[in-house]
Protein backbone atom coordinates (compact mmCIF):
# COMPACT_ATOMS: atom_id res chain seq x y z
CA UNK A 1 0.00 0.00 0.00
CA UNK A 2 0.89 3.66 -0.28
CA UNK A 3 1.14 5.65 2.95
CA UNK A 4 1.92 9.11 4.21
CA UNK A 5 3.45 9.61 7.67
CA UNK A 6 3.42 13.06 9.27
CA UNK A 7 5.91 13.61 12.13
CA UNK A 8 5.55 16.71 14.28
CA UNK A 9 8.98 17.31 15.87
CA UNK A 10 11.00 19.96 17.72
CA UNK A 11 13.97 21.14 15.65
CA UNK A 12 16.37 21.47 18.57
CA UNK A 13 19.77 20.66 17.06
CA UNK A 14 21.55 19.85 13.83
CA UNK A 15 21.21 16.33 12.47
CA UNK A 16 18.97 14.16 10.25
CA UNK A 17 16.06 11.77 10.56
CA UNK A 18 14.19 9.39 8.28
CA UNK A 19 11.77 6.47 8.58
CA UNK A 20 12.58 2.78 8.39
CA UNK A 21 9.35 0.99 7.48
CA UNK A 22 8.10 -2.56 6.89
CA UNK A 23 8.07 -2.60 3.09
CA UNK A 24 7.85 -4.97 0.16
CA UNK A 25 11.35 -4.28 -1.25
CA UNK A 26 13.10 -7.61 -0.70
CA UNK A 27 16.48 -5.98 -1.38
CA UNK A 28 16.09 -3.79 1.71
CA UNK A 29 17.53 -4.95 5.08
CA UNK A 30 15.84 -8.00 6.61
CA UNK A 31 13.84 -8.80 3.47
CA UNK A 32 12.24 -5.35 3.40
CA UNK A 33 11.39 -5.02 7.10
CA UNK A 34 13.65 -1.97 7.40
CA UNK A 35 13.09 -0.17 4.11
CA UNK A 36 14.42 3.39 4.31
CA UNK A 37 12.09 6.22 3.31
CA UNK A 38 13.00 8.02 0.06
CA UNK A 39 13.35 11.28 2.02
CA UNK A 40 15.88 12.00 4.77
CA UNK A 41 15.14 15.26 6.57
CA UNK A 42 17.88 17.65 7.66
CA UNK A 43 17.60 19.26 11.10
CA UNK A 44 18.83 22.86 11.46
CA UNK A 45 18.43 23.71 15.14
CA UNK A 46 15.79 26.39 14.52
CA UNK A 47 14.28 25.82 18.00
CA UNK A 48 10.74 25.57 16.53
CA UNK A 49 8.09 22.87 16.15
CA UNK A 50 7.87 21.60 12.60
CA UNK A 51 6.03 18.89 10.63
CA UNK A 52 7.70 16.53 8.14
CA UNK A 53 5.76 14.35 5.70
CA UNK A 54 7.19 11.06 4.45
CA UNK A 55 5.65 9.35 1.40
CA UNK A 56 6.05 5.58 1.64
CA UNK A 57 5.40 3.38 -1.39
CA UNK A 58 5.16 -0.40 -1.18
CA UNK A 59 4.45 -0.49 2.57
CA UNK A 60 3.16 -3.85 3.82
CA UNK A 61 2.98 -3.25 7.62
CA UNK A 62 3.03 -6.86 8.79
CA UNK A 63 4.70 -6.05 12.17
CA UNK A 64 8.07 -7.28 10.88
CA UNK A 65 10.32 -4.96 12.88
CA UNK A 66 11.59 -5.50 16.43
CA UNK A 67 8.77 -5.48 18.98
CA UNK A 68 6.21 -6.13 16.25
CA UNK A 69 6.56 -2.58 14.91
CA UNK A 70 5.62 -1.41 11.41
CA UNK A 71 8.02 1.54 11.27
CA UNK A 72 10.54 3.48 13.34
CA UNK A 73 12.14 6.91 13.30
CA UNK A 74 15.82 6.64 12.32
CA UNK A 75 17.36 9.67 14.05
CA UNK A 76 20.88 11.05 13.97
CA UNK A 77 20.79 14.00 16.38
CA UNK A 78 21.88 14.81 19.95
CA UNK A 79 18.33 15.52 21.14
CA UNK A 80 15.07 14.79 19.34
CA UNK A 81 11.53 15.38 20.61
CA UNK A 82 8.31 14.24 18.90
CA UNK A 83 4.78 15.13 20.01
CA UNK A 84 2.63 13.67 17.24
CA UNK A 85 2.82 11.00 14.51
CA UNK A 86 -0.02 10.59 12.02
CA UNK A 87 -0.33 7.73 9.51
CA UNK A 88 -2.49 8.47 6.44
CA UNK A 89 -3.71 6.07 3.77
CA UNK A 90 -4.60 8.35 0.82
CA UNK A 91 -6.61 5.66 -0.94
CA UNK A 92 -8.94 4.89 1.98
CA UNK A 93 -11.99 6.99 2.94
CA UNK A 94 -11.67 9.03 6.13
CA UNK A 95 -14.42 7.00 7.82
CA UNK A 96 -12.31 3.80 7.95
CA UNK A 97 -11.69 2.84 11.57
CA UNK A 98 -13.65 5.79 12.92
CA UNK A 99 -16.56 5.87 15.37
CA UNK A 100 -19.63 7.40 13.71
CA UNK A 101 -23.42 7.31 13.95
CA UNK A 102 -24.58 5.09 11.14
CA UNK A 103 -25.22 1.66 9.62
CA UNK A 104 -22.83 -0.49 7.56
CA UNK A 105 -23.21 -3.71 5.58
CA UNK A 106 -20.59 -5.85 3.80
CA UNK A 107 -23.08 -8.40 2.38
CA UNK A 108 -21.21 -11.43 3.69
CA UNK A 109 -24.44 -13.11 4.80
CA UNK A 110 -28.05 -13.30 3.65
CA UNK A 111 -29.68 -9.88 3.47
CA UNK A 112 -31.28 -8.88 6.75
CA UNK A 113 -34.98 -8.05 6.97
CA UNK A 114 -34.00 -4.37 7.19
CA UNK A 115 -33.41 -4.48 3.44
CA UNK A 116 -36.60 -4.24 1.37
CA UNK A 117 -36.77 -4.18 -2.45
CA UNK A 118 -39.26 -1.82 -4.09
CA UNK A 119 -40.23 -0.89 -7.65
CA UNK A 120 -40.88 -2.82 -10.83
CA UNK A 121 -37.45 -4.47 -10.78
CA UNK A 122 -37.54 -5.54 -7.15
CA UNK A 123 -36.15 -9.04 -7.85
CA UNK A 124 -32.79 -7.78 -9.09
CA UNK A 125 -30.79 -7.94 -5.85
CA UNK A 126 -28.89 -11.01 -4.62
CA UNK A 127 -26.29 -11.31 -1.85
CA UNK A 128 -23.65 -13.91 -2.73
CA UNK A 129 -19.92 -14.52 -2.12
CA UNK A 130 -19.45 -11.34 -0.12
CA UNK A 131 -21.02 -9.00 -2.68
CA UNK A 132 -24.49 -7.76 -3.49
CA UNK A 133 -25.25 -8.48 -7.15
CA UNK A 134 -27.52 -5.91 -8.79
CA UNK A 135 -28.93 -6.74 -12.24
CA UNK A 136 -30.56 -4.21 -14.53
CA UNK A 137 -34.06 -4.68 -15.91
CA UNK A 138 -36.06 -3.67 -19.01
CA UNK A 139 -39.01 -2.89 -16.70
CA UNK A 140 -37.60 0.22 -14.99
CA UNK A 141 -35.38 0.80 -11.98
CA UNK A 142 -35.71 -1.01 -8.68
CA UNK A 143 -34.51 0.08 -5.27
CA UNK A 144 -33.18 -1.90 -2.32
CA UNK A 145 -33.86 0.32 0.69
CA UNK A 146 -32.59 0.16 4.25
CA UNK A 147 -35.94 0.46 6.06
CA UNK A 148 -34.78 1.44 9.52
CA UNK A 149 -37.25 3.81 11.25
CA UNK A 150 -34.35 5.85 12.64
CA UNK A 151 -32.71 6.26 9.22
CA UNK A 152 -35.09 8.71 7.54
CA UNK A 153 -33.41 11.99 8.42
CA UNK A 154 -33.26 14.70 5.76
CA UNK A 155 -29.55 15.10 6.56
CA UNK A 156 -27.68 11.94 5.59
CA UNK A 157 -24.54 10.80 3.80
CA UNK A 158 -24.01 7.58 1.89
CA UNK A 159 -20.70 5.90 1.02
CA UNK A 160 -20.69 2.78 -1.21
CA UNK A 161 -18.03 0.70 -2.97
CA UNK A 162 -19.28 -0.73 -6.26
CA UNK A 163 -18.17 -1.96 -9.67
CA UNK A 164 -19.87 -2.61 -13.01
CA UNK A 165 -19.20 -6.22 -14.00
CA UNK A 166 -21.12 -6.25 -17.29
CA UNK A 167 -22.63 -3.58 -19.51
CA UNK A 168 -25.57 -3.85 -21.90
CA UNK A 169 -25.14 -2.96 -25.56
CA UNK A 170 -26.29 0.50 -26.59
CA UNK A 171 -27.61 2.94 -24.00
CA UNK A 172 -27.13 1.41 -20.56
CA UNK A 173 -27.79 2.32 -16.94
CA UNK A 174 -26.21 -0.39 -14.76
CA UNK A 175 -27.30 1.02 -11.38
CA UNK A 176 -26.20 3.23 -8.51
CA UNK A 177 -27.17 4.50 -5.06
CA UNK A 178 -30.13 6.39 -3.64
CA UNK A 179 -30.79 8.74 -0.74
CA UNK A 180 -33.82 10.25 1.06
CA UNK A 181 -36.23 7.93 -0.80
CA UNK A 182 -39.96 7.81 -0.11
CA UNK A 183 -40.63 4.06 -0.18
CA UNK A 184 -44.21 4.59 -1.37
CA UNK A 185 -43.45 6.45 -4.61
CA UNK A 186 -39.63 6.09 -5.08
CA UNK A 187 -39.06 9.85 -4.93
CA UNK A 188 -35.57 10.64 -3.73
CA UNK A 189 -32.18 11.19 -5.33
CA UNK A 190 -30.55 8.45 -7.41
CA UNK A 191 -26.85 8.75 -8.25
CA UNK A 192 -26.27 6.50 -11.26
CA UNK A 193 -23.66 5.04 -13.57
CA UNK A 194 -24.79 5.74 -17.14
CA UNK A 195 -23.60 5.08 -20.69
CA UNK A 196 -25.13 6.51 -23.87
CA UNK A 197 -24.17 6.57 -27.54
CA UNK A 198 -24.21 10.38 -27.61
CA UNK A 199 -22.37 11.29 -24.40
CA UNK A 200 -20.35 8.18 -23.55
CA UNK A 201 -19.91 7.08 -19.95
CA UNK A 202 -21.23 9.35 -17.24
CA UNK A 203 -22.41 9.65 -13.69
CA UNK A 204 -25.76 11.38 -13.27
CA UNK A 205 -28.32 12.49 -10.71
CA UNK A 206 -32.00 11.72 -11.13
CA UNK A 207 -35.10 12.32 -9.00
CA UNK A 208 -38.32 10.58 -10.02
CA UNK A 209 -40.56 13.64 -9.76
CA UNK A 210 -37.95 16.13 -11.05
CA UNK A 211 -36.42 14.01 -13.84
CA UNK A 212 -32.74 14.09 -14.81
CA UNK A 213 -30.57 16.50 -12.89
CA UNK A 214 -26.86 17.38 -13.15
CA UNK A 215 -24.68 14.88 -14.98
CA UNK A 216 -21.09 14.78 -16.18
CA UNK A 217 -18.68 12.71 -18.25
CA UNK A 218 -16.84 10.19 -16.09
CA UNK A 219 -14.97 7.46 -17.95
CA UNK A 220 -15.59 4.65 -15.48
CA UNK A 221 -14.36 1.20 -16.49
CA UNK A 222 -16.04 -2.16 -16.13
CA UNK A 223 -14.60 -4.61 -13.60
CA UNK A 224 -13.02 -1.78 -11.56
CA UNK A 225 -14.05 -0.74 -8.05
CA UNK A 226 -15.25 2.82 -7.36
CA UNK A 227 -16.31 4.79 -4.31
CA UNK A 228 -19.63 6.63 -4.59
CA UNK A 229 -20.50 9.31 -2.05
CA UNK A 230 -23.84 11.11 -1.77
CA UNK A 231 -24.68 13.80 0.77
CA UNK A 232 -28.13 15.32 1.25
CA UNK A 233 -28.48 18.39 3.43
CA UNK A 234 -31.21 20.86 2.40
CA UNK A 235 -30.26 24.54 2.55
CA UNK A 236 -33.08 27.09 2.80
CA UNK A 237 -31.05 29.65 0.84
CA UNK A 238 -31.68 29.53 -2.90
CA UNK A 239 -28.67 28.96 -5.20
CA UNK A 240 -26.85 26.87 -2.57
CA UNK A 241 -26.63 23.07 -3.14
CA UNK A 242 -28.75 20.55 -1.28
CA UNK A 243 -27.28 17.38 -2.85
CA UNK A 244 -23.59 16.64 -3.39
CA UNK A 245 -22.07 13.56 -5.09
CA UNK A 246 -18.65 12.31 -6.18
CA UNK A 247 -17.01 9.15 -7.57
CA UNK A 248 -13.37 8.02 -7.52
CA UNK A 249 -11.34 4.83 -8.02
CA UNK A 250 -11.32 2.42 -5.07
CA UNK A 251 -7.87 1.01 -5.82
CA UNK A 252 -6.27 1.74 -2.44
CA UNK A 253 -4.05 4.40 -4.05
CA UNK A 254 -6.37 7.10 -5.38
CA UNK A 255 -7.18 9.73 -2.77
CA UNK A 256 -10.72 11.03 -2.42
CA UNK A 257 -11.13 14.24 -4.46
CA UNK A 258 -11.42 17.28 -2.16
CA UNK A 259 -14.30 18.77 -4.15
CA UNK A 260 -17.65 17.40 -5.31
CA UNK A 261 -18.25 16.08 -8.81
CA UNK A 262 -21.89 17.19 -9.06
CA UNK A 263 -24.24 19.31 -6.93
CA UNK A 264 -27.99 19.95 -7.17
CA UNK A 265 -29.92 22.91 -5.78
CA UNK A 266 -33.61 21.99 -5.63
CA UNK A 267 -34.81 23.47 -2.32
CA UNK A 268 -36.67 25.73 -1.47
CA UNK A 269 -37.97 25.79 -5.06
CA UNK A 270 -39.19 22.22 -4.51
CA UNK A 271 -40.26 20.51 -1.25
CA UNK A 272 -37.41 19.19 0.88
CA UNK A 273 -36.92 15.42 0.71
CA UNK A 274 -36.44 12.99 3.60
CA UNK A 275 -36.50 9.21 3.58
CA UNK A 276 -34.51 6.01 3.29
CA UNK A 277 -31.15 5.26 1.66
CA UNK A 278 -30.26 2.27 -0.49
CA UNK A 279 -29.07 0.87 -3.80
CA UNK A 280 -30.54 1.10 -7.29
CA UNK A 281 -30.86 -1.50 -10.04
CA UNK A 282 -30.42 -0.11 -13.54
CA UNK A 283 -32.90 0.21 -16.35
CA UNK A 284 -31.83 -0.91 -19.84
CA UNK A 285 -32.42 -4.11 -21.79
CA UNK A 286 -31.39 -6.15 -18.77
CA UNK A 287 -27.82 -6.80 -19.89
CA UNK A 288 -25.99 -4.83 -17.20
CA UNK A 289 -24.85 -5.89 -13.75
CA UNK A 290 -23.32 -4.07 -10.78
CA UNK A 291 -21.74 -5.41 -7.59
CA UNK A 292 -21.51 -3.74 -4.20
CA UNK A 293 -19.41 -5.00 -1.27
CA UNK A 294 -19.67 -2.10 1.19
CA UNK A 295 -22.56 0.15 2.20
CA UNK A 296 -22.35 2.90 4.82
CA UNK A 297 -25.14 5.27 5.84
CA UNK A 298 -24.21 8.16 8.15
CA UNK A 299 -26.88 10.08 10.04
CA UNK A 300 -27.05 11.39 13.60
CA UNK A 301 -30.26 9.45 14.33
CA UNK A 302 -28.52 6.04 14.09
CA UNK A 303 -26.44 4.39 16.86
CA UNK A 304 -22.65 4.61 17.07
CA UNK A 305 -20.54 2.09 15.11
CA UNK A 306 -16.88 1.61 14.18
CA UNK A 307 -16.46 1.62 10.40
CA UNK A 308 -14.75 -1.54 9.08
CA UNK A 309 -13.92 -1.80 5.38
CA UNK A 310 -13.89 -5.31 3.87
CA UNK A 311 -10.90 -6.54 1.91
CA UNK A 312 -11.25 -5.48 -1.70
CA UNK A 313 -12.27 -8.32 -3.99
CA UNK A 314 -10.04 -8.96 -7.03
CA UNK A 315 -11.23 -8.19 -10.52
CA UNK A 316 -13.26 -10.92 -12.19
CA UNK A 317 -11.25 -12.91 -14.69
CA UNK A 318 -12.42 -12.98 -18.30
CA UNK A 319 -11.25 -15.12 -21.20
CA UNK A 320 -11.54 -14.33 -24.89
CA UNK A 321 -10.88 -17.28 -27.22
CA UNK A 322 -9.15 -16.45 -30.49
CA UNK A 323 -9.31 -18.23 -33.82
CA UNK A 324 -7.32 -21.52 -33.80
CA UNK A 325 -3.92 -21.31 -35.49
CA UNK A 326 -2.98 -23.58 -38.43
CA UNK A 327 -1.10 -25.74 -35.92
CA UNK A 328 -4.33 -26.30 -34.00
CA UNK A 329 -3.15 -24.27 -31.01
CA UNK A 330 -5.76 -21.93 -29.51
CA UNK A 331 -4.80 -18.39 -28.33
CA UNK A 332 -6.60 -17.14 -25.21
CA UNK A 333 -6.69 -13.53 -24.02
CA UNK A 334 -6.94 -13.33 -20.23
CA UNK A 335 -7.94 -10.16 -18.35
CA UNK A 336 -8.11 -9.79 -14.59
CA UNK A 337 -6.42 -8.25 -11.56
CA UNK A 338 -2.95 -6.75 -12.22
CA UNK A 339 -0.05 -8.46 -10.41
CA UNK A 340 -2.15 -11.59 -9.81
CA UNK A 341 -1.70 -15.13 -11.12
CA UNK A 342 -4.53 -17.15 -12.67
CA UNK A 343 -4.84 -20.82 -13.53
CA UNK A 344 -6.23 -21.56 -17.01
CA UNK A 345 -8.27 -24.76 -17.23
CA UNK A 346 -10.07 -26.68 -19.98
CA UNK A 347 -12.99 -29.09 -20.10
CA UNK A 348 -14.98 -31.04 -22.66
CA UNK A 349 -18.13 -31.44 -20.51
CA UNK A 350 -18.11 -28.55 -17.97
CA UNK A 351 -17.88 -31.17 -15.21
CA UNK A 352 -14.24 -32.32 -15.11
CA UNK A 353 -11.49 -29.74 -15.66
CA UNK A 354 -7.86 -30.09 -16.75
CA UNK A 355 -5.23 -27.61 -15.59
CA UNK A 356 -3.39 -26.08 -18.53
CA UNK A 357 -1.03 -23.69 -16.77
CA UNK A 358 -0.69 -20.53 -14.67
CA UNK A 359 -0.64 -17.03 -16.17
CA UNK A 360 0.77 -14.00 -14.34
CA UNK A 361 -0.87 -10.69 -15.16
CA UNK A 362 1.63 -7.87 -14.86
CA UNK A 363 -0.67 -5.14 -16.17
CA UNK A 364 -4.11 -6.76 -16.06
CA UNK A 365 -3.99 -8.66 -19.38
CA UNK A 366 -1.94 -11.49 -20.91
CA UNK A 367 -2.12 -14.08 -23.67
CA UNK A 368 -2.02 -17.84 -23.15
CA UNK A 369 -1.54 -20.37 -25.95
CA UNK A 370 -3.23 -23.76 -25.49
CA UNK A 371 -0.89 -26.26 -27.19
CA UNK A 372 -2.43 -29.45 -25.78
CA UNK A 373 -4.20 -31.98 -28.05
CA UNK A 374 -7.77 -30.84 -28.78
CA UNK A 375 -11.10 -32.64 -28.80
CA UNK A 376 -14.12 -31.78 -30.93
CA UNK A 377 -15.15 -29.16 -28.41
CA UNK A 378 -13.39 -27.50 -25.49
CA UNK A 379 -14.49 -25.04 -22.81
CA UNK A 380 -12.10 -22.73 -20.96
CA UNK A 381 -12.10 -20.97 -17.61
CA UNK A 382 -9.63 -19.07 -15.40
CA UNK A 383 -9.42 -18.77 -11.62
CA UNK A 384 -7.13 -17.07 -9.12
CA UNK A 385 -3.91 -18.96 -8.46
CA UNK A 386 -2.93 -20.02 -5.90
Amino acid sequence: MKLEVDVEYFDSAAGTFAIDFDGSDTNAPFNGAYTRSPTTLSLTGSQTWRTARFNLSGARFMNSENGGADFRLAVSADAFCVRRVKVIRPGVPDEAGQMINGYQDTFTTVLSTNWVATGAASNRFQSTNGVLRIRSSPDGIGQLLLLLPSATSATQELLVRARITSLALGDAMPGGIAGVVNSNNQTGFNYLFRSTAQTGRQTALRETSLGWGPQTTFTWATNAWYWLRLRHQPDALSSLPDVWVKTWRADGLTAEPPGWLLVWDYYPGQPSRAGFAGLVSGSDNGGSEMECDFFLLKTDTLPGITVRLPEQKPALASLAVGRPLPSGDVPLQLAGEPSRSYQVEASTNLASWMELGPVELTNGAAQYLDTTPKDNQRFYRARLWP
